[in-house]
């Protein structure tokens, strides 16, 4: 066997090695270089102002706050998230609160939530040890929050005026110069075009208007929700959002020539519903209650009997009134 000899190592041979590792080292600095600059491309398009990072622990500290409110079990810990101060039974001083105006509102939220039953069951509910000074300070710093803030998302003006309206009672509540402070600053956010509201949002506002009976003029607000909802022609209404318009033009006793067009509108919108099954018995009860307290001509509602009787559900607008009793009182 002959052995095969090696090839030979020349001075060309070990010059074409050098420059294909230099050419390939190349090839990987720029690749490299390319691929840095590629990920600060994308990272500037993503965040145009540069800092990432600072918006992503902003995030996480919004998030955390959040969570914080929501796992709140008592006002006095709502109080302390709100002014960042350690609260006795009482308020000692009114302390700025460093809080966006939307966490505010998400406090007075979940302050409601906390109170549950208190409310519904009793208007004395404020008169609990501490509980009232403590309300009053959450309101005070809201107040002064609505006065500086130019601009508010629609979702968070419905929630805030839904909870001063669920946290005002009687007359005698002593927090309620506070709550009728609040509200005048929170109402000048509604009454400008209601375009992005959704329509739970209006909803929830006539809820609001109709169930607080203390609201600084409140027709003023309602005739911008009657006219948002009926530029819409009520797309998107749901029957909760329908009878809670209904309920609150009875509650507010409001005859209007505006509120009788919505309220004929509604009465349309309902019976499409009715047809599609939509309606549970409750709120078409709710529904046709609002109408009769209106004394709304049964004329303008015949769409609506009729797709409550073709369907057979049954309505009850109080004891011992049957929906053949409420037919004839709507059809005088």
């Amino acid at each position: 066997m002959i052995p095969l000899a090696a090839p030979k190592c020349t001075q060309a041979n070990k010059q074409s090695l050098t420059d294909q590792v230099a050419s390939r080292h190349v090839q990987v600095v720029r690749l490299v270089c390319l691929s840095a600059a590629l990920g600060r491309v994308i990272l500037r398009r993503a965040c145009p102002s540069g800092k990432p990072y600072q918006q992503s622990q902003q995030a996480v500290a919004v998030k955390s706050l959040q969570n914080k409110i929501r796992g709140a079990k008592s006002i006095q810990e709502l109080v302390l998230i709100a002014t960042g101060q350690p609260q006795g039974n009482g308020i000692t001083t009114l302390g700025q609160s460093v809080l966006p105006t939307s966490e505010l509102i998400q406090i007075l939220h979940r302050c409601v939530k906390i109170l549950g039953s208190d409310i519904s069951t009793s208007s004395t509910w404020y008169a609990v040890p501490g509980r009232s000074s403590q309300i009053r300070h959450l309101l005070d710093l809201v107040a002064v929050k609505l006065t500086l803030e130019k601009s508010l998302s629609p979702k968070v003006v419905a929630t805030g005026i839904w909870a001063l309206a669920r946290l005002g009672g009687s007359s005698h509540d002593p927090h309620l110069p506070r709550l009728i402070s609040a509200a005048r600053s929170i109402s000048l956010h509604m009454l400008k075009p209601l375009h992005d509201f959704a329509p739970q949002g209006l909803a929830m506002v006539a809820w609001s208007l109709g169930h607080a009976r203390w609201w600084p003029d409140p027709s003023q607000l309602w005739v911008c929700l009657s006219n948002e909802a009926l530029r819409r022609k009520l797309e998107g209404f749901v029957p909760q959002d329908l009878q809670q318009f209904a309920c609150s033009s009875a509650l507010l006793a409001l005859q209007s020539c505006t509120t009788m067009t919505l309220m004929t509108e509604v009465s349309s919108r309902a019976a499409h519903l009715v047809c599609r099954g939509s309606f549970k018995p409750q709120e078409l009860s709710n529904l046709v209650w609002g109408f009769v307290k209106l004394l709304l001509p049964g004329t303008q509602i015949t769409g609506l009997l009729e797709a409550i009787s073709t369907h057979r559900i049954e309505v009850n607008i109080g004891r011992h009134k049957s929906f053949q009793t409420l037919l004839g009182h709507l059809l005088l």
